[in-house]
């Protein structure tokens, strides 16, 4: 403690910066002005939930992704959303998903068995990534099924490294 005027202030030592309590305070305050000013809410483009079911060759994908790009070649834009494939059906509003904005969006699926190893947190794939365009309605949609063609069974899929 260090007798300054009449009142006693205590000196706050931090590695080679020497500052007042009052101080310390301050600069605490100052640094996190930002964050309370711009505020921890979502901000962009509002998103909106998909759902469906997802099938392979007419049989339930057993598990994968499925993610929403914007279609920028016909002036869509915005985030870009995902889903989890879990026993043939996704969800953008479950864990792991990201809801997407309306529009025409370029769709990318992708399958694997479900079978699950350390180097395969999804197992092996089952099929090449499909991909496909949609237009999503601009509010929360009722299901949309993606089916994929029995004709892409005939794609070479890329078998993960032993």
């Amino acid at each position: 403690m260090k007798l300054w005027g009449r009142e006693q202030v205590q000196v706050i030592q931090v590695g080679q910066i020497h500052m007042t309590r009052r101080a310390a305070l301050g600069l605490g305050l100052i640094l996190s002005l930002p964050g309370l000013i711009c505020g921890c809410g979502k901000s962009g483009p509002k998103t909106y939930d998909v759902s469906g079911s997802v099938t392979f060759a007419g049989k339930p994908i057993p598990d994968g992704w499925v993610c929403f790009s914007p279609d920028s070649s016909k002036g869509n834009s915005g985030p870009q959303g995902r889903a989890r494939i879990l026993n043939g059906k996704y969800d953008t509003d479950e864990d792991f998903g990201m809801g997407t904005i309306g529009g025409p969006m370029l769709v990318r699926i992708d399958g694997f068995d479900g079978n699950k190893k350390p180097d395969a947190p999804n197992g092996n794939p089952i099929m090449a990534p499909y991909n496909t365009v949609v237009d999503l309605p601009k509010d929360d949609a009722e299901a949309i099924d993606l089916v994929i063609p029995d004709a892409w069974a005939k794609k070479k899929v890329l078998a993960l490294p032993p």
